[in-house]
């Protein structure tokens, strides 16, 4: 920015994307100034860093509620149109992620499969006979397999699949 920073000199960090998505009218105001590793559009003023979506819902709405984000409806985070932007909660975000799509968790793995998983299955029946054929406790059995007694006891009780 600046050293004598105008609200005009921080709108000629935009340029308007004519290519992209028109959401309410208008196409994306693209940043040109500093992006995050996030993806978002920044700027310090007054040595404080702002996100620039959120200073311009502050300059044209006033502040934003503790409970609240703003929000993109174009999910170009370096968009800086005011008309595509919305305050929400952190709950609002994560179903607009899923409806529109933007969010994917692998499928869950169960069992020996999952690289996770702490005791495998032949581990386990070995461990249930052994504790069956001698009546050792979960702390000797731990010891005996070198690993914790809370593992014993989730073999024990089939409780350790993640």
């Amino acid at each position: 920015m600046p050293k004598h920073w105008t609200w005009n000199s921080f709108l000629r960090q935009f340029t308007r994307d004519q290519e992209g998505p028109i959401i309410n009218g208008r196409h994306c105001l693209l940043w040109t100034g500093g992006i995050g590793p996030s993806g978002y559009g920044y700027f310090n003023i007054n040595r404080q860093r702002w996100r620039i979506h959120r200073y311009i819902w502050v300059h044209y709405n006033g502040s934003i509620p503790n409970n609240l984000q703003v929000q993109h409806h174009c999910d170009v985070r370096h968009c800086g149109e005011i008309r595509h932007l919305t305050l929400g909660t952190p709950q609002d975000n994560s179903n607009d992620m899923v409806q529109r799509q933007r969010s994917w968790h692998p499928p869950h793995i169960y069992g020996d499969n999952n690289p996770r998983t702490k005791i495998k299955s032949r581990l386990r029946k070995r461990i249930r006979i052994i504790k069956q054929k001698t009546g050792f406790s979960e702390r000797t059995l731990a010891q005996i397999f070198g690993i914790s007694r809370a593992s014993i006891h989730n073999a024990l009780n089939e409780q350790d699949q993640i």
